[in-house]
């Protein structure tokens, strides 16, 4: 079957208040718990599997799964893929934007939605993009779904940020330590030779590494250099900036 009005839904729902694509308005925790819900409301045939994914490319849904993007973590979106999963079920079509979706997806947005839009609202915004729809009262009674249920919780109108922690390899946390103890140094070639000269004699008891100087990878080496470090933290004390330095020596002088 071809998916005649596809085009025309996306022009439709891009231009409405309650379809939100910018950015990530849901946790993944929320779209979790706002699935789980409409699987116990309306007891879809299948029940879908909610997938996360990230980066551009659509969101889409079939009779088992539900695909969302990040850019795509919003009720709007939420509840258009949800209403491919009911057509699935009903109607053993997949990935279509005809009469019968869009009537669902009008009805998930006029209980579910946080906005509550109006099917005269829902109706009229759909005849301004030529937007075909079946009857609302159809699916309403087909889904047994009724203003008694709750709307889910407030919209949001900023994007959660979320911050990914930045990664460093062991090689730049090796780094950052030596500029930090500059008597750590390494040496590299064919494998790597780690010393420390505050510490080096030729006796275990002083240097546990002082016949033991060469690592194979830089995960050894950022070990050994973590160790030298809780030794020389061991006999001069932890290292301190130089801002605390200035103020210890203030307070010397004040004394």
């Amino acid at each position: 079957m071809r998916d005649y009005q596809r085009k025309r839904v996306y022009a439709w729902e891009n231009k409405q208040a309650w379809m939100q694509k910018s950015g990530v308005y849901l946790s993944k925790d929320e779209c979790r718990a706002i699935v789980n819900r409409l699987d116990k409301i309306i007891k879809p045939v299948f029940k879908p599997k909610l997938v996360f994914g990230i980066g551009r490319g659509n969101s889409n849904a079939n009779h088992r799964r539900i695909y969302l993007k990040d850019w795509g973590q919003s009720f709007g979106v939420l509840l258009h893929e949800y209403a491919h999963v009911v057509e699935c079920g009903f109607m053993r079509t997949e990935n279509h934007h005809g009469r019968d979706f869009v009537s669902i997806f009008c009805c998930l947005l006029h209980v579910f939605h946080p906005m509550q839009p109006s099917f005269k609202e829902l109706a009229q915004s759909c005849n301004d993009f030529g937007v075909n729809f079946k009857e609302f009262d159809y699916w309403m009674q087909k889904l047994k779904l009724s203003k008694r249920y709750k709307p889910f919780g407030v919209m949001r109108t900023e994007s959660i940020v979320t911050t990914k922690e930045k990664r460093t390899s062991p090689k730049q946390r090796v780094d950052a330590l030596i500029e930090m103890y500059p008597s750590i140094s390494y040496e590299k070639d064919y494998s790597f030779w780690v010393y420390c000269n505050s510490i080096v004699e030729d006796d275990p008891n002083y240097d546990p590494y002082y016949d033991e100087h060469y690592c194979d990878t830089w995960k050894e080496v950022e070990e050994r250099v973590n160790h030298y470090v809780e030794l020389i933290n061991q006999q001069v004390g932890p290292r301190i900036t130089p801002t605390q330095l200035m103020i210890n020596k203030q307070k010397l002088r004040n004394s």
